[in-house]
C-alpha cells in the first residue's frame, strides 16, 4: 500500500487529521471550558469535508486511485 501512495492519500490523511483533532479538541473544552477550544474543534468539520472533496477532486482529475486511499475513505 505505501507504494502506492498518491497526493489524494496525503489529503485523506488531512481529512483524518481534522477528525482527530475536533475529537481531541471537544475533549479538551469539556476539561477546561475555554470557548476557543470549542470553537476550533467546530471549524475541524468543514475543514475536514474540505478535505474530503478535495481528494476525491484529485484522484478523478490526475486519474490516480489506491489501495490506501480506498482503505482510508471508508
Amino acid at each position: 500500500m505505501i507504494r502506492g501512495f498518491h497526493l489524494a492519500d496525503f489529503l485523506t490523511l488531512a481529512n483524518a487529521a481534522c477528525g482527530v483533532a475536533a475529537l481531541l479538541l471537544a475533549m479538551r473544552y469539556l476539561q477546561t471550558s475555554a470557548a476557543a477550544h470549542f470553537y476550533t474543534a467546530a471549524a475541524m468539520a468543514p475543514l475536514a469535508f474540505f478535505f474530503d472533496w478535495l481528494d476525491g477532486n484529485v484522484a478523478r482529475w490526475r486519474h490516480q486511485h489506491s489501495a490506501l486511499g480506498r482503505e482510508l475513505d471508508s
